[in-house]
């Protein structure tokens, strides 16, 4: 009988080599975004706890009013409360999420 010839190249089952550049340069890509989503999350936290200390203080800005003195004294200060407290809020939940989709288009961009 005579030998076949070995098949050039490696063995089917054998998985594609990386380099440690490679493998290193996947790894700090996969960080970097890990990274970025944490900070997301935090400042997604930060914009919720920043609402809620607003709407808090215009609670309490609303009863101190309410409670003193007549209703038509406090009516002015409790619709200035009200509409401060609304603005507030408002603009910082809208800059939040406009960040957000600049950041998702560009993402998406950026990536093929």
């Amino acid at each position: 009988m005579t030998a076949l010839p070995a098949a050039a190249g490696p063995p089917a089952d054998a998985a594609p080599a990386r380099t440690r550049e490679e493998s290193a340069s996947v790894k700090k890509a996969r960080d970097s975004e890990n990274s970025v989503e944490r900070v997301r999350a935090a400042g997604l936290a930060a914009v919720v706890a920043g609402d809620a200390a607003i709407a808090i203080a215009a609670i309490v800005g609303i009863i101190h009013f309410a409670g003193s003195g007549s209703s038509s004294q406090a009516l002015p200060q409790v619709v200035a409360i009200l509409s401060g407290a609304f603005t507030a809020i408002g603009t910082m939940t809208t800059a939040y999420f406009g960040i957000k989709a600049m950041s998702n288009t560009a993402k998406s961009l950026k990536s093929p």
